[in-house]
């Protein structure tokens, strides 16, 4: 992407492909972070602190408005 840092672990890209769902450091600081790619800047940010990498990679909604993130017990966060 023009040679710029991804900023963390690129998760899934939103349908419109202008959005990047990424995770940022390591436990116990991790955050997801929607990622503007125009700007490089975060759109929203939320803690995940305890809970583990997603065995599979999140899925967004076709819309864009939700993101399915499995977790590694079976269960998907909405």
């Amino acid at each position: 992407v023009g040679g710029a840092d991804l900023p963390g672990l690129p998760l899934a890209f939103a349908p419109d492909g202008r959005t990047l769902l990424c995770l940022l450091g390591d436990p116990p600081r991790r955050e997801l972070r929607l990622v503007e790619l125009a700007t490089w800047t975060a759109r929203c940010r939320w803690a995940w602190e305890t809970l583990p990498l997603p065995p599979c990679p999140p899925v967004f909604r076709p819309d864009g408005r939700q993101v399915a993130f499995p977790l590694t017990d079976g269960t998907v966060l909405l």
